[in-house]
């Protein structure tokens, strides 16, 4: 009994092994295209969005009932064609104001799905309740958001590219775009002396030139006390004291704050207005030899501009579809000559045959009546942009990701098209069916 139950026990043992052997040679193949199949899932999980380097960013509109319109026409089309859904935008609107709730719905409902916010007023701190509310407003980017930088734009802007990170960033600073030399106007002269009185030294730039102007919100914060330090006073004494004659730029006052606290934590670049060359001193300003001697020859060169300031823009008249420039005559063009530019050209190719694709796009370079394309270098600074859109259109296509806000890309060329309006020369055989 005992010598058989051995003999069987072994026997089974033996068995077992072969079967479990056997087993093993079989289940071979299967393991190993397991592991095979699972490397993809593995590289896509690495596959990074390009958006991903981007420090956490939401884009600040300050506006009331009255802007709604431009917001719809201008701001919003331009945002869902060129602006990343990635990156939120956030709307702050009067609390007091019936009309600014009654829009809440709508702003927050339609693309890119706004955060909407309603801010307290505070009369006492502001002499003129409209443009110096919303300027104040923009010193408190704190109360909106967590995100670590805010994007500043407002409702004339029209984003004419598509945006790539590295039109908002280099190697993790915000590229600040400043205007130097001679002023636009006496308003401009008046501001920049105001700001000089303000930090009690020259001013370096304009910054009322470009959107969306981006900036860390703890430096906003810093800005603040250091001018309180300063002038010993609050900061809405100061802001008080500013808006007695509804004269100062805040962004202006927020670049010089960020080049004199944290020059080496942003990219600048400088465009000097035409027919100045770094020479000749202008009131309230740094003197020319400052931008030579703490500004790199890169930073002196030309970088593209996403956005127009649309109230404030102008372009010769040979360059219009339609004359006179105006928000009915030019908004759309601008918008297809962006789409055609991002690579329009090629995927609906019939609809963009008004431009040239290699031609320079002057609204990159031309900002509030300020052209820079006399400038040999735009027209590079524009070549690497588009080699930037290219690749971020390239993976946005790889994803199955929406390209001008939309899958359907012919939809939207025939979409803003068909909104275009053209002078009598355009206009034969100008219509394309859809």
């Amino acid at each position: 009994m005992t010598m058989k139950s051995s003999r069987f026990r072994r026997i089974t043992v033996i068995g077992f092994t072969v079967v479990c052997l056997i087993a093993m040679l079989f289940w071979k193949e299967p393991i190993r295209d397991h592991v095979t199949y699972l490397v993809p899932v593995l590289d896509n999980a690495n596959d990074k969005s390009p958006w991903d380097s981007v420090p956490t960013l939401e884009i600040f509109l300050r506006m009331f009932h009255k802007t709604y319109p431009l917001y719809e026409k201008i701001f919003r089309p331009s945002v869902v064609l060129f602006w990343p859904p990635q990156i939120r935008v956030m709307v702050i609107l009067d609390n007091e104001s019936k009309e600014d709730h009654a829009l809440e719905k709508a702003i927050r409902d339609s693309p890119q799905y706004p955060k909407v916010f309603f801010e307290d007023p505070n009369p006492e701190v502001y002499n003129n309740i409209g443009p110096d509310r919303m300027q104040r407003s923009m010193f408190y980017p704190e109360n909106y958001t967590k995100a670590e930088y805010v994007g500043y734009v407002d409702t004339y802007t029209l984003f004419v590219t598509v945006v790539t990170p590295e039109d908002l960033f280099t190697d993790g600073k915000p590229i600040v775009i400043g205007v130097v030399g001679q002023f636009l106007n006496e308003f401009w002269r008046d501001l920049t002396m105001k700001h000089s009185k303000l930090f009690r030294t020259g001013e370096v730039m304009k910054c009322m030139s470009y959107f969306p102007v981006i900036m860390k919100v703890k430096y906003i914060i810093e800005c603040r006390h250091y001018l309180e330090r300063l002038h010993k006073k609050s900061f809405d004494a100061i802001i008080k004291e500013m808006s007695a004659n509804r004269r100062f730029s805040q962004f202006s006052i927020m670049c010089q704050c960020i080049y004199t606290l944290h020059r080496n934590e942003y990219v600048f670049h400088l465009h000097p207005r035409p027919n100045w060359n770094f020479k000749g001193n202008l009131p309230g300003r740094v003197p020319p030899q400052f931008y030579k001697e703490n500004f790199t020859p890169e930073e002196r060169t030309p970088t593209v501009r996403t956005s127009i300031h649309w109230k404030f823009h102008s372009l010769p008249k040979k360059e219009l579809l339609k004359s006179p420039y105006n928000m009915e005559t030019y908004y759309p063009q601008a918008l297809l000559m962006g789409i055609c530019y991002s690579g329009g050209f090629d995927m609906c190719p019939s609809h963009c045959r008004f431009f040239n694709r290699s031609a320079i796009q002057r609204d990159m370079f031309n900002y509030e009546w300020t052209d820079w394309t006399w400038h040999p270098d735009c027209m590079a600074a524009q070549k690497r942009h588009y080699e930037e859109v290219d690749r971020l259109l390239t993976y946005y296509k790889s994803h199955g990701m929406p390209i001008f806000g939309d899958k359907n890309v012919t939809a939207v060329c025939d979409q803003i098209y068909n909104m275009l309006p053209l002078d009598k020369k355009y206009q034969s055989n100008a219509q394309i069916k859809t």
